[in-house]
């Protein structure tokens, strides 16, 4: 009898019995991820077994109840690889051999591994123009920043085919979208689909000295650091924050009373009940807000590879690390980044 494929795969082994045991309010350490030998998944019907190149190491993922559901979970969503199988009379759309990127719902992860079973409406073609590393880094971050604009604070979707920029902005460009954390994985997203759909764009940071001209080259109007917000007197349309606390809190002053708040911070989960009992959100009950969880979409990935492959939108990798390297990977991708951009695991 032949022996059954195996695969290499980060694992989060679990706490010594002597320990306690991991959890979010206890989360593993860098030193709990160990590479293991598993038997290669098959897929089942409506999935894709992808035989993955590339993966992203999200900051503080050891900190998601996800992992802890199941021991010996393997940690990851993004992904970018060729498929390898399809199950048996599959009528799928992608044939082996097609390169795909993608990202796994958040409740089931696996993707640092060199092989992993998707669903079919987790994954669209790979961007031709894009390599493993970048095509890895854009799913997550960019469903999470195309869902926050075009699902919840429901500003029009840009055309790109094909892209009219002037006729965007002259539609759109009276109306004022605030991002916050306009720097980082998310927000740079943020800030780039809102200008393409042609609306006035503000980014918020930390400090401008660092961040005002990178933030201006992804075509933002202007760049207001968060202390200096709340004094501006500014008022906007809408507000993407993906920063929380003291900057999420100070949006309400800034929000039109019929406006939208919407953060993806894990902590401000219950920010709309929490600010409201604390009395920030009052006098603007009108205001849409609303945290919500990123979920994988066929049609909003495609939209992201057909803006990726036509360079209206810009992902970023700040370093490539292979498999092996995983607990490096982590602590690099939890520390202060010498570049912009995710840390990729590669396969």
């Amino acid at each position: 009898m032949s022996q059954s494929p195996t695969m290499r795969a980060v694992q989060v082994t679990p706490a010594p019995p002597s320990a306690p045991p991991y959890s979010p309010s206890n989360p593993a350490p860098s030193s709990a991820l160990t590479i293991t030998t598993r038997t290669v998944p098959a897929p089942s019907p409506g999935t894709l077994l992808i035989r993955n190149h590339a993966s992203t190491i999200i900051r503080d993922t050891l900190t998601w109840p996800e992992l802890y559901v199941h021991p010996s979970q393997i940690p990851g969503n993004d992904f970018a690889g060729t498929v390898a199988a399809l199950p048996p009379n599959s009528s799928s759309p992608f044939a082996v051999g097609t390169e795909v990127f993608g990202m796994t719902h958040a409740d089931r992860g696996a993707t640092w591994a060199e092989y992993v079973v998707v669903r079919e409406d987790e994954c669209a073609q790979k961007p031709a123009s894009l390599s493993w590393a970048k095509a890895a880094a854009a799913p997550l971050s960019s469903l999470t920043a195309w869902q926050a604009l075009f699902d919840k604070v429901r500003l029009d979707t840009p055309v790109l085919s094909p892209y009219d920029p002037g006729a965007a902005r002259e539609k759109n460009g009276g109306q004022r979208v605030l991002v916050t954390g306009a720097a980082g994985g998310v927000g740079a997203i943020v800030v780039q689909l809102a200008v393409l759909a042609g609306y006035s764009v503000t980014g918020a940071t930390s400090s401008n000295a660092r961040n005002e001209t990178f933030v201006r080259s992804l075509g933002a109007d202007d760049v207001v650091e968060y202390a200096a917000l709340r004094a501006s007197g500014r008022v906007f349309d809408a507000v993407v924050d993906t920063v929380g606390g003291g900057v999420l809190e100070g949006c309400w002053s800034l929000i039109s009373p019929t406006g939208s708040v919407i953060t993806v911070d894990s902590a401000s989960y219950a920010f709309p009940a929490t600010h409201h009992e604390a009395g920030l959100s009052k006098g603007k009950e009108g205001v849409h807000a609303e945290f919500f969880i990123v979920e994988p979409s066929v049609r909003d990935l495609e939209w992201i590879s057909e803006a990726l492959d036509k360079g209206l939108l810009k992902v970023w990798v700040a370093e490539t690390i292979p498999l092996e390297g995983v607990r490096e990977a982590y602590e690099t991708a939890n520390g202060r980044l010498k570049e912009r951009g995710k840390v990729v695991l590669t396969m």
